[in-house]
């Protein structure tokens, strides 16, 4: 997110880099910096996509991830912030189960402006393309923030686990 105000240069350069870099999708406006220590650069100012607490999210979205039977790719409507429509296609997706699901799952998303809706059971993997998607739109337009990520080092761990029979 860049807002208007005072950086360095370097927060100035990093928060222009990752606004250009991170292809978000919502609206988009002129945005100006101050410098500290200098004027700002071309570079610097520049129109890009941005979102700020005040500012509202409306428009078309799409995303597309991997399915069951092929790629399933979700549009989502949004107005004001809020999810008005989703609708989701899967050419590929065996009609009487990942069918069933791009039908419910987006419909489901819509009502509840959420994607923490149930899924679709025999249809698990349509159905978590379609969360994925709506989840990555939402993330880009700045609406929900990313899942933190995990840090792990390279190596081998092992469980053990006891069973109370």
């Amino acid at each position: 997110m860049i807002a208007a105000g005072a950086f360095t240069r370097a927060q100035t350069a990093q928060a222009v880099t990752t606004a250009l870099t991170s292809s978000r999708v919502p609206t988009t406006k002129t945005v100006a910096a101050t410098v500290t220590g200098g004027p700002v650069t071309a570079a610097a100012i520049q129109s890009v996509p941005t979102t700020t607490a005040a500012s509202t999210i409306s428009g078309t979205y799409t995303a597309a991830s991997q399915g069951f039977g092929g790629i399933v790719t979700t549009t989502v409507t949004l107005a004001n912030n809020l999810i008005t429509q989703v609708t989701a296609e899967g050419p590929n997706e065996t009609p009487d189960r990942g069918g069933f699901a791009l039908k419910q799952v987006p419909a489901a998303i819509a009502a509840a402006n959420s994607t923490k809706v149930d899924v679709i059971s025999g249809a698990t993997m349509t159905s978590n393309a379609i969360l994925r998607n709506v989840d990555s739109i939402l993330q880009k337009a700045g609406l929900v923030k990313a899942p933190a990520a995990i840090n792990m080092k390279t190596g081998t761990y092992v469980g053990k686990a006891k069973l109370n029979s």
